[in-house]
């Protein structure tokens, strides 16, 4: 599926492998759980967030060419030294700052799943669902083409 999923998302190689390397991903994780292994927590997030950072380079890369500069500036951090980049910039501080909320959010805040089985019907729920549909009914007019026409 997720091979098909790389041909469907563009005409590039790189798609296809991003495809493949989901695929080998998603069957190793239905390997282990039918075989009752598991990683520790922290390893486990580890390589899923190195993992969808590494992939996704792929899905955006117009080619290995480009993909293979990104890897490299990733891993090459004296190449910020000899730039004058100092990664403790404001902006840098800002984005330090940023990906530790990332972090947290996705460590400690609960996600979907959990939302929903917690989740009751109230007026106000009903309120923020009516008021969400409006909103995307008024905006129907600013539609964009469709993402996918472009491939």
């Amino acid at each position: 599926t997720f091979l098909v999923s790389g041909f469907w998302h563009g005409a590039g190689w790189t798609f296809v492998v991003w495809g493949l390397f989901n695929g080998l991903f998603v069957c190793t994780a239905a390997w282990m759980n039918r075989r009752g292994k598991k990683f520790h927590f922290p390893l486990a997030f580890f390589l899923t967030a190195l993992g969808i950072v590494a992939l996704r380079v792929l899905f955006v890369a117009s080619s290995f060419t480009d993909a293979l500069h990104v890897y490299q500036g990733m891993i090459n951090f004296a190449s910020l030294k000899e730039s004058g980049i100092n990664i403790l910039s404001y902006s840098g501080k800002a984005t330090l700052v940023y990906f530790l909320i990332g972090l947290a959010l996705c460590l400690f805040a609960p996600n979907s799943g959990a939302l929903i089985k917690r989740f009751k019907v109230s007026w106000i729920s009903l309120l923020a669902s009516a008021l969400l549909i409006g909103l995307a009914l008024l905006r129907m007019n600013n539609g964009a083409q469709f993402l996918y026409f472009q491939f």
